[in-house]
């Protein structure tokens, strides 16, 4: 409610995305643009800019590469890195720096995933450490502050990570 104008690009698996879609729908009807809308959208089209200002638009991870030449403020990320391999977390993050956000936050868990190894669970096969964040980010990113985050109801501590641009 404080960035009306404020474009923001979601960008999650389908089923994280419906559910997303389904409560930003009730409380921003009019700032909307639903999967299957934003799928369609033409990121390389001359006007786009202009055709999602002060929007919210919902993508699945699929579409990230068509829309990785659009320039973005600010690249968010919240405790899904550490779900992922790390070759995907670098494939993602080489995608982020295409679209040279000014800063770049992720929050996780500092050594990864890897608490639950059973049938079924999140845990990862190769942990995702910070290690790979700041590696990855280097070229273009300073880490600027990383500090443990109250992650509610969670007994493992997360870290938030701070990156500005060079």
């Amino acid at each position: 409610q404080l960035y009306k104008g404020a474009t923001f690009i979601l960008i999650d698996i389908p089923p994280q995305l419906y559910v997303c879609n389904q409560y930003l729908k009730k409380i921003y009807p009019s700032r909307i643009i639903d999967y299957s809308n934003s799928i369609k959208l033409d990121p390389k089209n001359t006007n786009i800019l202009s055709r999602i200002k002060g929007k919210i638009v919902i993508l699945p991870t699929w579409k990230l590469p068509e829309w990785q030449q659009l320039k973005i403020s600010i690249f968010w990320n919240s405790a899904s890195f550490q779900e992922m391999e790390p070759n995907v977390v670098v494939n993602y993050l080489n995608l982020v720096k295409k679209m040279n956000p000014e800063w770049v936050y992720i929050n996780a868990l500092p050594k990864g995933n890897t608490s639950n190894k059973t049938k079924g669970s999140r845990a990862t096969k190769r942990p995702i450490k910070d290690s790979y964040y700041i590696q990855t980010l280097k070229d273009k990113y300073i880490l600027s502050q990383k500090y443990e985050t109250d992650y509610f109801l969670w007994n493992q501590p997360y870290f938030s990570y701070i990156f500005r641009k060079k």
